[in-house]
């Protein structure tokens, strides 16, 4: 399923969300987000100038 969502936001060309689903998705499991919160961090991290779209993990 992570790799499908993946390949959609790639095709919307929501290149930040997509390198940053895995660490976000593991985070809202470990801490219970809210739908909200979950979309509010990806949505914050696409707004990023490109050059700090990389994942969270490699920064």
């Amino acid at each position: 399923m992570s790799t499908e969502i993946i390949a959609r936001l790639k095709a919307l060309k929501l290149y930040g969300m997509a390198a940053n689903w895995p660490e976000v998705l593991a985070r809202s499991r470990h801490a219970a987000f809210e739908p909200e919160t979950l979309l509010g961090q990806l949505c914050w991290m696409q707004s990023m100038p490109s050059d700090r779209c990389a994942p969270l993990a490699t920064r």
